[in-house]
């Protein structure tokens, strides 16, 4: 029984997103053509007896268009922004049609109705002058709207003015192609179970995504969550002033672990046909802790890619900076208070400055430390790799303290010798062993490793990593809290009980308290978490639209439930939900520092308390860097 998250959530508008490599949208056009969603299906629907004789199924499942279509919000992301009902009653239609053909079963499919979120569209686009009432499928594509909200909600490009093959596919939003890369040249070499024994760079120019890859995996996400100005996927100022929601904190991981997954790890599979060197091609060691593997890798690309956003803003021509949305929106929008929490805190940079996003440095020195120890750098060594790190990162923060915001020039400009670039290039150096970058910095990644990051992330080695001065606000605790939750699940569900090496049932006691606190279940409609000291399931319920909510009891809709915990609710909680994500504000912050609620010191004192889980022999050997 999984005790830290056996989560299944239907997500929210804000989540939807579509997944390109960071890198990537000019080979793909080169490489091939959108064939449609509807081409994967044809496969990967249901397996046929055949396929499970032949053992097809040991490598694929092939019922991953069933899972996705019926249980992951991003097949209803274009659903949940259509600005225009008649519009929405066409496309769900054919939604509904062919959630049925997929064999999906009907107790997890969410009802589909124009909603709260299709409304917040509408008036968005009002604000940003799209006329919605006149869209139509036939006139979307080349839209202001399909421009600047489809290159995530679906899968549209805004230089070729193309979404798919058939305009029926995007009704179904973020499709296998936005993730698996345009499929015309490699569709069918695909079918062959040789494919599985080429390497990544020649599937790539084919156009496939090596989505094993974590790296390329977190920019896929990231290139939406935190945004990517060559793909023409960014939030903008003028869309958060018109009603888009805040883009939260992401850790990767914990959003995959909270998503119905329709893929498999691995160690996950049974033996299959060409493992050896399917293994080898690409780079998948025996015995990797695979997802804590990808939450290491995945703190350094969160920093890189939000970096890289405010480089690309800087140099985008058609963008007038400063872009306010690559900046911590609690830098302006906050009260003026004598005593308010930034002043305890400190600054990084000149007191008054805005200040870029907090949350994607807290766990760069997570993987620094790794990456330092994989290269098996001393002690001495270890500490001057991450100096030199922050030397880099420090000449940013200067270009930002020159004038506020930063002048375009100095942050990046066509030399690529800009502030900003040179983070960006220092951080692909540390990310990549190789300069194709095919290769991630981390090599085998197993059971002790796992251990030691989970200790260190509990406050364990503070000369590494210490959560007093990496934890600076509600986002970065969440950022932390996620890492831990990831590591911690993926040991006890690998490890036998008796070879643990800290105390699972209290550990999870204290992460269930955490998630309740910063709210770790993920915006969305309603969650269960299955824990082993509960008569039943008990139920988290975050940002939920009072009128649109649907409880899920084991896949089943239990409507009587809802209204039961609704009536629970206290009048403050119910304006916190109905208010949606947009409540993540500077009152959050006062609230995690030092105001009331849930406080700074109490998330501090969750830390050491999950450090106290660890058994004394296993605490003493973590992290125990060689001496030069």
């Amino acid at each position: 029984m999984r005790v830290f998250a056996n989560m299944q959530i239907v997500w929210t508008f804000l989540l939807s997103a579509s997944f390109l490599a960071a890198d990537c949208l000019a080979q793909q056009d080169a490489a091939g053509k959108y064939k449609g969603t509807l081409e994967c299906s044809r496969c990967h629907a249901n397996p046929s007896p055949i396929d499970n004789l032949q053992k097809v199924t040991d490598f694929v499942a092939l019922d991953e268009f069933s899972r996705w279509i019926d249980t992951d919000i991003h097949a209803r992301s274009f659903l949940h922004v259509i600005p225009n009902e008649t519009l929405f009653d066409s496309f769900a239609e054919g939604f509904t049609k062919l959630q049925a053909a997929s064999g999906a079963d009907s107790t997890l499919r969410t009802m589909l109705a124009w909603s709260e979120s299709n409304r917040l569209s509408q008036d968005m686009c009002e604000k940003l002058k799209y006329d919605p009432a006149s869209l139509t499928p036939e006139n979307l594509a080349g839209s202001d709207f399909a421009r600047d909200c489809l290159t995530c909600h679906a899968s549209y490009h805004p230089e070729s003015k193309m979404l798919v093959a058939d305009v029926q596919d995007y009704g179904i939003g973020v499709g296998c192609e936005s993730c698996h890369g345009p499929s015309s040249k490699w569709i069918e070499p695909h079918y062959d179970s040789k494919w599985r024994e080429k390497n990544p760079l020649e599937k790539q120019e084919l156009g496939m995504l090596n989505v094993r890859d974590p790296v390329v995996r977190a920019q896929q996400c990231f290139s939406c969550h935190i945004g990517n100005e060559k793909e023409h996927k960014v939030v903008t100022h003028p869309m958060y002033a018109a009603g888009h929601p805040p883009l939260p904190s992401v850790e990767v991981e914990s959003f995959a672990q909270q998503t119905s997954r329709h893929w498999r790890h691995i160690e996950e599979k049974p033996d299959f046909k060409s493992r050896d060197e399917f293994a080898k091609q690409n780079h998948l060691t025996s015995g990797d802790f695979s997802e804590g593997k990808a939450v290491v890798l995945g703190g350094i690309v969160a920093l890189r890619d939000s970096i890289n956003l405010v480089a690309e803003s800087a140099l985008n021509e058609d963008r007038e900076w400063p872009e306010f949305a690559a900046f911590d929106c609690t830098a302006c929008h906050h009260d003026l208070r004598a005593d308010g929490w930034r002043q305890e805190r400190g600054y990084s940079g000149r007191p008054g400055r805005p200040t870029l996003q907090v949350w994607p440095n807290t766990l760069v020195r997570i993987g620094l430390v790794n990456i330092a120890r994989h290269r098996e750098m001393g002690e001495d060594e270890c500490q001057a790799f991450l100096k030199e790190f922050l030397e880099v990162k420090d000449g940013l923060q200067h270009a930002l303290n020159e004038q506020p915001f930063g002048a375009a020039g100095q942050l990046a400009n066509p030399e690529g010798t800009g502030a900003a670039q040179q983070l960006v290039a220092k951080l692909d150096r540390l990310i990549w062993e190789d300069e194709e970058k095919t290769m991630p910095a981390l090599g085998a990644f197993g059971q002790s490793d796992a251990v030691e990051n989970l200790y260190m992330l509990c406050g364990g080695k503070p000369e590494y990593f210490d959560p007093e001065t990496e934890v600076l606000d509600f986002n970065s605790a969440r950022q932390l809290a996620w890492a831990i939750n990831v590591l911690g699940d993926e040991l006890q569900r690998r490890v036998k009980p008796e070879e643990q090496e800290f105390d699972v049932e209290k550990f999870a006691g204290i992460m269930r308290k955490l998630s309740t606190n910063l709210r770790l279940l993920l915006p969305g409609q309603s969650i269960f978490v299955q824990s082993d000291d509960q008569q039943g399931k008990e139920l988290h319920w975050r940002f939920i639209k009072l009128d649109k909510a649907q409880a899920y009891f084991e896949n089943t809709a239990d409507r009587s439930q809802l209204a039961v915990k609704l009536a629970e609710l206290t009048g403050e909680q119910k304006a916190v939900i109905q208010g949606g994500y947009g409540a993540i504000t500077d009152r959050q912050n006062e609230m995690f520092q030092a105001t009331y609620g849930f406080q700074r010191r109490d998330f501090l004192e969750a830390l050491a308390q999950l450090k106290s889980c660890f058994r004394s022999t296993s605490a003493q050997s973590v992290l125990a860097v060689p001496d030069n």
